[in-house]
């Protein structure tokens, strides 16, 4: 399970930088250029950071994909990856959308408790006690739901 999450990690730390984010911002609204390119020299001019700390960051976004680099002569010209940036918004919108037909199910067994109740169990006063083996009163779970993500019921009612 946790290929499928892997391969956006360098892309989550790309993101988790202030400086990062300008960059990308910049790139994202160059509205001098008519190909999408923007040169090294002006993102310095514009950002107001150093030549060390933007090849930095700029190795960082290149390297996790986000954006891409063409040297011509001294100068480098960056762009935005659209096709990685792309995939990625997808892969957030497959991971933060609820799947429509998720019903929470007994991890024991594999019954299903009660077809009411949707990921997140909104409706806990419709929870039914699966027959799971525990003895405490209170507990409801250790649900997991048809989509393969865990069931976020709780252990109480």
């Amino acid at each position: 399970m946790e290929e499928k999450y892997s391969g956006n990690i360098a892309l989550l730390k790309a993101f988790a930088d202030p400086n990062r984010l300008l960059i990308i911002h910049t790139l994202s609204r160059n509205e001098n250029c008519d190909c999408g390119e923007f040169c090294g020299c002006r993102l310095l001019e514009n950002l107001g950071i150093s030549q060390p700390t933007l090849s930095h960051h700029m190795k960082i976004l290149c390297d996790s994909g986000l954006a891409k680099g063409r040297k011509e002569g001294k100068r480098t010209f960056y762009t935005l990856n659209h096709e990685v940036i792309d995939g990625f918004l997808e892969f957030m919108t497959v991971i933060t959308t609820a799947a429509d037909n998720c019903t929470c199910k007994s991890v024991k067994g594999g019954e299903i408790m009660n077809e009411n109740i949707t990921c997140g169990c909104e409706q806990p006063e419709q929870k039914q006690k699966p027959d799971n083996g525990c003895d405490n009163p209170n507990c409801y779970c250790e649900p997991v739901c048809e989509c393969g993500e865990d069931c976020d019921c709780g252990s109480e009612k």
